[in-house]
């Protein structure tokens, strides 16, 4: 079955902007950060389908590897959708 559209559940932060309100919302908090460590299934959800390596990338961000305002953002919109 062919599909004209389609809806990926994730933004990704190259080409867009956002609005100053909501930056308040901006961030991940410890249940979150948790929630991804400890349950299998919403850390598959969140890598899509482990596709890309979200957590991997939101862990090294967290641990001062990589400097990654996208993948804050991705996890915060995961966390509130």
């Amino acid at each position: 079955m062919r599909h004209d559209a389609f809806f990926l559940v994730h933004g990704v932060c190259w080409g867009w902007g956002t609005w100053k309100r909501a930056w308040q919302h901006f961030g991940v908090d410890e249940a979150e950060h948790r929630r991804i460590a400890e349950d299998r299934s919403y850390r598959r959800k969140f890598n899509v389908d482990d596709a890309y390596p979200y957590s991997r990338m939101l862990l090294r961000q967290r641990r001062g590897e990589i400097d990654s305002w996208g993948v804050i953002w991705y996890a915060g919109i995961r966390a509130k959708g």
